[in-house]
């Protein structure tokens, strides 16, 4: 009975041990500036992803992420969406991490202040979501 219980335990451990770890899909390092371009401001914004799926395709990795940006404004008022973008990239090793980036115009009807971008991440292989938050400053 004793060795019924030892082997038991040995082939749970084992069947734990070998099952691979899920990643986790994170955001990290987000940058945001804008710049003065006469009547508009143009906003740069850059932010890293890991733990996104990779899969194996005659021997490259390909992942898929989408990306949608939400603006917060001064008075608290949210634009949905007032950037998205769907990234495919293959590698020839499977990559750690990946600089995701966003352009996008404000006119002048956006005044000087705190802004705040949601940043909300979607991978397409595995349906995993992240998010994470940046502010920016429209000043003279």
């Amino acid at each position: 009975m004793k060795s019924f219980i030892v082997i038991i335990l040995v082939i749970l451990f084992v069947s734990a041990c070998s099952k691979e770890e899920e990643q986790r899909l994170q955001l990290f390092t987000p940058e945001a500036f804008a710049y003065d371009v006469g009547d508009a401001w143009e906003v740069n914004v850059t932010f890293h992803a890991k733990g996104f799926t990779q899969k194996e395709e005659n021997s490259q990795y390909y992942s898929k992420l989408d990306y949608s940006i939400d603006l917060v404004t001064p008075d608290k008022d949210t634009l949905k969406n007032i950037f998205s973008n769907s990234e495919e990239d293959t590698f020839k090793e499977k990559a750690e991490d990946i600089e995701l980036e966003a352009q996008f115009d404000l006119d002048s009807t956006y005044r000087l202040g705190n802004y705040n971008l949601l940043i909300h991440v979607k991978d397409e292989l595995s349906n995993r979501t992240a998010k994470i938050s940046k502010n920016f400053e429209l000043s003279n």
